[in-house]
């Protein structure tokens, strides 16, 4: 009776327990399968020519934010607008996006031959890079996000996924070499762009009226700058630092690195997760006054850290077996890098959660600062430390830059502080521990 009552005071409560359920068992079917792919292809190459696949991979990441003009957003802002002129915006789009791709192979190709002397490494990066020509197929993808029609999208990306794992597997037992994965990878992202176009065809209509409109596609570039800014300064600071190694340090250093990083990632979708079950309540508890918001907002970083620490923890004391029975022997020195990473997770999880309250608060220009500072500090911190301690300078250099970017940087601007101080509040796991126990079972659900 008491459990049934317990459900009754806090059924918005309950239907958050089901979303994540839910959205995590999605998840984890899709991200569990490229872990467990990913996994074996590192231990095929081993640690020096996984290294290669990873640079080139960071380098397409680098490179592919920039091609994306920072337009998504925007043109599926005029589309929900004013769908009637869809054939102008999706023209217009699909336009700008090829013309970005092509430009964006072409200066992968000029960084590559200065930058890069190894050749394999180098054609490693221009098979991988073949992605960018299918730049395009995001056009579609913006039409089907405007209309709430993304399942296309997944149908088209995971069905992609899926054929390329299979041709993974059976590489793998062929014995395949380094390149043969490259190919995958881009093999994979244009299968993607055939399928999107498919759905497209099939679901909407043809493409023979779309139509170029010049003065549009100014505005849209004038106003996704900011955008574009924001991407490009997201992905130098979660990706630089595997660039940085290959140069700094060697491709082998970059592949053991790489192995630490996808197992301290795997948990990295479940702030997006409670982002989506909690952002209508944050909204909602808005409009009912600043204690109560204030209250929920704690619960938001508690419930965070709680869960950072409940991965970060057990990862820790099992590294060690958790590396040798996913990569082998000759992935060892990864263990203390995954030590080292893994804590990492507070960071993001924690940040997840104040970033949902910049949005509803508008702080989106402080946001964009903060990242822009980690970034900063990442590269700096990685010039420093990589050369001495090779793949443990970059975590501690990911650790530090992840810490200033989603909490420290709270406390540098005055309408965030009181959430720093929240935010440091939740690293007290007793205390933050008995407010969510109080709130799951006594606390009255606002709203």
């Amino acid at each position: 009776m008491a459990d049934f009552a317990v459900h009754q005071r806090h059924p918005y409560f309950q239907r958050i327990v089901s979303n994540i359920g839910w959205l995590t068992v999605d998840r984890i079917v899709r991200l569990g399968l490229g872990v467990l792919v990913t996994v074996a292809i590192a231990r095929h190459l081993g640690p020096e020519d996984f290294g290669k696949l990873n640079y080139g991979m960071a380098m397409f990441a680098l490179i592919g934010v920039c091609a994306s003009l920072g337009l998504d957003q925007v043109v599926q802002r005029d589309l929900v607008k004013s769908s009637a002129d869809r054939d102008r915006f999706l023209g217009t789009c699909l336009a700008l996006k090829m013309i970005a791709g092509a430009l964006g192979y072409l200066c992968l190709i000029l960084i590559v031959r200065k930058t890069v002397p190894d050749q394999t490494t180098r054609l490693t990066c221009l098979v991988i890079g073949l992605a960018l020509l299918v730049n395009g197929s995001f056009t579609f993808d913006n039409w089907f996000q405007s209309q709430t029609q993304a399942k296309y999208t997944v149908y088209a990306q995971n069905t992609a996924f899926l054929t390329l794992t299979i041709f993974r597997i059976v590489l793998i037992f062929l014995g395949a070499g380094l390149l043969a994965f490259a190919w995958c990878f881009s093999a994979e992202q244009i299968l993607g762009a055939i399928l999107s176009l498919t759905l497209f065809l099939i679901v909407v209509r043809p493409v023979t009226k779309w139509r170029f409109d010049l003065s549009l596609a100014r505005q849209w570039l004038a106003n996704s700058w900011p955008l574009l800014l924001s991407g490009v300064a997201i992905i130098v600071y979660t990706r630089i630092d595997q660039i940085m190694l290959a140069h700094l340090a060697d491709d082998r250093a970059l592949g053991i690195y790489s192995a630490a990083v996808k197992v301290s990632e795997v948990s990295y979708f479940v702030p997006a997760i409670l982002a989506t079950s909690f952002f209508p309540s944050i909204i909602r508890t808005r409009e009912l006054g600043t204690d109560a918001y204030n209250v929920r907002r704690q619960h938001y970083f508690d419930l965070s850290v709680v869960l950072a620490v409940a991965i970060a923890l057990p990862t820790t004391v099992l590294a060690g077996p958790i590396i040798h029975l996913l990569y082998g022997n000759k992935y060892a020195e990864a263990v203390p890098i995954l030590c080292a990473l893994v804590w990492a997770t507070l960071f993001v999880f924690t940040g997840g959660a104040r970033q949902q309250y910049l949005i509803a608060e508008g702080h989106m220009k402080f946001s964009f600062a903060a990242t822009l500072a980690a970034a900063v500090l990442n590269v700096v911190l990685n010039i420093f430390l990589i050369p001495r301690y090779q793949g443990f300078g970059a975590a501690i250099a990911t650790l530090i830059s992840y810490g200033l970017s989603a909490m420290f940087s709270s406390f540098f601007y005055k309408p965030t502080r009181l959430m720093g101080w929240e935010q440091l509040k939740s690293f007290d796991l007793i205390g933050a521990s008995w407010r969510l126990l109080a709130y799951a079972r006594n606390a009255p659900l606002p709203g």
